[in-house]
């Protein structure tokens, strides 16, 4: 059993090491969930409280979980891209905080081919209308 409060100081190695997390990707969504526990100051009655509060709604994407950006795909139209999301580390926070995960990226892990640009569009469209309902990313740009 391990300290919440340690996650923030495992180095890339102890990532890659002991939990075994070789992808890139996966370290960088591991860091932003870690953030996340950080801003709520490890108190998990809050974010389970934060998550039932915003089930429903586009709001508090930080404390959204991999299944619930699955449930918010499938409301808008993109329930058949919903399952890639399934290994991929893609959670609220990564999308909350990573200020340089875009659409296009978005897109990218949910293998939406590129000369599906009207597809994209809508994505686009879609992603950034979250960030600006859901965090505060949205509101900074």
């Amino acid at each position: 059993l391990v300290d919440g409060r340690m996650l923030s100081r495992l180095t890339k190695n102890d990532l890659k090491q002991t939990l075994k997390l070789t992808d890139p990707f996966h370290r960088t969504s591991f860091y932003f969930a870690v953030e996340m526990l950080k801003k709520l100051n490890y108190n998990f009655e809050e974010i389970e409280r934060r998550r039932v509060e915003s089930r429903q709604t586009k709001t508090d994407v930080l404390v959204w979980t991999n299944a619930r950006v699955r449930s918010w795909l499938h409301n808008v139209g993109f329930g058949h891209y919903a399952d890639n999301l399934g290994k991929a580390g893609i959670h609220g926070s990564l999308i909350a905080c990573h200020t340089q995960f875009t659409s296009e990226d978005f897109a990218e892990v949910l293998q939406i081919p590129k000369e599906k640009t009207e597809l994209r569009r809508v994505l686009s469209n879609e992603f950034n209308l979250l960030l600006s309902c859901g965090t505060e990313r949205g509101l900074m740009g």
